[in-house]
């Protein structure tokens, strides 16, 4: 009975067990999946390993590409150390001494790989083992960058002759390269493994910039060549760069944690706070300061100081510059700044003193004509003369000093002025002192001024004598040496230099200079004496009139065992001896026309009378606007124009050059209580133009005059 219930009852079943059969294929299915799922599974369990997961590799690789030997290395510090082997060559046993990488190979694995002739086995000692047989013809090195550990690098040799290796090397560098990223992905491989590959990315390029970022602000910090340091509110150190250490001689480690305050050496923590208060407002306050080290020296330093907030904590970055250098610079430039006010006090001083003597010496040469028959006055004005030419030789130390001195520049014989000095040296001397000569024989053809080299030598023997209070030697040598390069300079206008030099030595017994003053020796005004017994211009003159002649002055001392000056002139070639006659002749006198002009009158008056006793007709001007006026109302020819260089309206080289413009070229001598500096160098190269500097004697005038009128005027 198809419609009776039990019908209906069974095909309700079959049904049912139609839909089960169903459930269970479907159910199988999945049993069958989540088999495959933990097969699976346990291939990545069992693959997580690196070593194993190397060792696979190395064996994988040697097995289906025939490679007699593949290794494993880690890198280090230039080093590798093998890590896995697979290999069926005879290559004996490991004895876990690292190998050398040689530049070579170091630079070739930076580049991505390199590759081994047979030639070239030695760069790789990796078969340098007890019984190797094994002689590869070429093996390559492949580099596996590992994050997670040590640098490796891959190696593969053959003793193949054909080279079949090179062909594979594409091969080897795609193994080692999916070998690189399965290990990478291995150490990365989390439950996070099926999150989207783009956003991984993303965060790895931005983890990556990240690094990058924090490695150059790490490098600037580190490579800044100030110092650098960060403090919480605190006042404790909490990062320094390298400078910082260098500086104060810490670690880094020493001091992070140490107070700001320990390595101040000035106000201290009231210096720190001002510091701070002023970088919290926003400004940027440069103090001054000074760094105490860990020895427990000192040094200046400028600090500047910024807010900055680090982890969420308010921090204050510290610069710190060490300012020595720069303070040194400073303190030279004031040096130097305090020579050139010395330098030009002297020489308005004695430009001053020698109009004055120039008065004084001019009228007592006119009373000695005057008062030629008395002896007893005449005497007497010798005497006075004498003083006003010391007065004189003053005023030629200050301009010498003051480097305003007109230097008599002409081949002198060095050993030659030393021993024309001697005599006089004997006299500066006390008795316990000895003055012992050791002159060279040959002739010590050097450029210079004979009056200043006598100076020089004198300056440095009384000093020898005033450092030998109970007596000793002096002992003055002249030597030549050869210098390896040219660290001396001929002077312009010296005849040609020969490359050697001459040595002028001053050595005393005496009691040494101390080192911490031997800097300062060469400072004006600078001594140890007692007051009144040195005015601290000696050696500072000796620098001054070297340097005037191209010379350097070096010094060695210590104490107890005496003093060594050095002064090294640069030799010249010897000049021609040229023999002039004595002349004997009386002073020499004439009857040309001569225009002076002297704004002091008593130099005015006295030149004046000087000038009509030698026969000369005379014009005179207080001026230079003046002098043009008289030569415009002289009708006759003017022969020579003797004039001072400084006056008020006109000066003495305007008025010649006004007088060139108007007349044809005059003969010129200038005259001046400075040097031919204050006249300038164009027109002392003018022709016919000579310079005279006062004071002025009667014969030296007399001299002048004739000399200059007798010249041919283009000379």
């Amino acid at each position: 009975m198809p419609d009776s219930p039990l019908a209906k009852r069974c095909a309700e079943l079959e049904e049912k067990l139609r839909l089960l059969a169903i459930e269970n294929d479907h159910l199988a299915e999945r049993a069958e999946e989540t088999l495959l799922l933990g097969l699976i599974s346990e291939k990545v369990s069992a693959s997580a390993d690196a070593d194993e997961l190397i060792k696979v590799g190395l064996e994988q690789v040697a097995v289906l590409r025939n490679i007699p030997y593949v290794g494993c290395y880690a890198v280090a510090d230039q080093q590798a150390w093998l890590m896995h082997e697979y290999t069926i060559a005879q290559v004996g046993e490991v004895d876990g001494v690292p190998i050398p990488l040689t530049p070579k190979i170091v630079a070739g694995l930076e580049s991505g790989g390199c590759t081994l002739g047979a030639h070239e086995q030695g760069e790789f000692l990796f078969l340098d083992r007890s019984g190797a047989a094994f002689a590869p013809q070429v093996t390559i090195l492949l580099p596996l960058r590992n994050r997670h550990g040590r640098p490796l690098v891959f190696v593969f040799a053959t003793d193949d002759v054909d080279g079949s290796i090179e062909d594979t090397k594409t091969l080897l560098l795609r193994v080692v390269e999916m070998i690189g990223s399965r290990i990478e992905n291995l150490a990365l491989l989390d439950q996070l493994t099926h999150m989207n590959e783009s956003l991984d990315q993303k965060v790895h390029e931005r983890t990556e910039e990240l690094r990058a970022s924090e490695t150059r602000l790490r490098a600037l910090f580190e490579g800044a060549i100030d110092a650098f340091f960060v403090v919480d509110k605190d006042l404790k150190i909490r990062d320094v760069n390298g400078r910082a250490c260098e500086n104060l001689g810490y670690t880094r480690d020493e001091l992070l944690g140490m107070g700001a305050v320990d390595i101040r050496d000035d106000r201290g923590e009231r210096g720190i706070r001002e510091v701070i208060t002023g970088a919290a407002t926003g400004e940027i306050p440069a103090v001054d300061a000074w760094h105490l080290r860990k020895d427990g020296s000192t040094f200046p330093v400028e600090v500047r100081a910024c807010a900055l907030e680090i982890d969420g904590e308010s921090m204050i970055l510290a610069q710190a510059r060490d300012v020595s250098e720069r303070n040194r610079l400073l303190e030279q430039l004031h040096q130097a700044q305090k020579m050139e006010a010395v330098g030009r006090l002297a020489g308005g001083i004695a430009h001053d003193f020698n109009n004055i003597l120039t008065a004084i010496m001019g009228q007592l040469d006119l009373l000695k004509m005057d008062l030629s028959t008395d002896t007893t006055v005449l005497e007497d004005l010798d005497l006075i003369q004498q003083s006003a030419e010391r007065a004189a030789g003053l005023t030629r130390q200050l301009l010498a000093f003051s480097r305003k001195q007109v230097l008599d520049m002409q081949p002198q014989d060095l050993s030659q002025c030393v021993a024309a000095t001697s005599r006089m040296l004997l006299r500066v001397i006390d008795e316990t002192v000895n003055l012992n000569l050791d002159l060279a024989d040959e002739a010590a053809h050097i450029y210079g001024d004979q009056v200043q080299i006598e100076q020089i030598l004198m300056n440095l023997v009384i000093n020898a004598r005033d450092a030998m209070s109970a007596g000793g030697d002096i002992t003055i040598t002249t030597s030549r040496i050869a210098s390896q390069n040219d660290f001396l300079v001929a002077h312009p206008d010296a005849p040609p230099a020969t490359g050697h030099y001459w040595v002028l030595r001053v050595i005393d017994t005496g009691e040494g200079i101390p080192a911490e003053i031997l800097g300062k020796i060469f400072d004006p005004f600078y001594t140890t004496k007692e007051v009144g017994k040195g005015t601290g211009l000696g050696l500072a003159l000796v620098y001054s009139l070297a340097q005037q002649h191209h010379a350097r002055v070096r010094v060695q001392s210590k104490v107890g065992q005496g003093t060594t000056f050095e002064v090294i002139f640069p030799e010249i070639v010897a000049p021609d001896v040229v023999t002039d006659e004595v002349r004997t002749r009386a002073t020499p006198q004439g009857d040309e026309t001569i225009l002076l002009v002297e704004d002091d009158v008593t130099i005015r008056a006295v030149v004046s009378r000087m000038i009509e006793r030698l026969g000369y007709n005379l014009l005179v001007a207080a001026d230079g606007s003046e002098a043009l006026e008289v030569a415009a109302g002289h009708e006759g020819a003017i022969d020579l124009v003797l004039t001072d260089v400084i006056m008020p309206t006109m000066g003495g080289a305007d008025l010649v050059r006004e007088l060139n413009r108007r007349y044809a070229p005059l003969r010129v001598i200038y005259m001046s209580g400075y040097t031919d500096d204050k006249v300038g160098r164009a027109e002392m190269a003018l022709p016919g133009v000579r310079f005279l500097q006062k004071p002025v004697s009667f014969a030296a005038l007399a001299s002048e005059l004739r000399s200059a009128l007798d010249r041919p005027l283009d000379c």
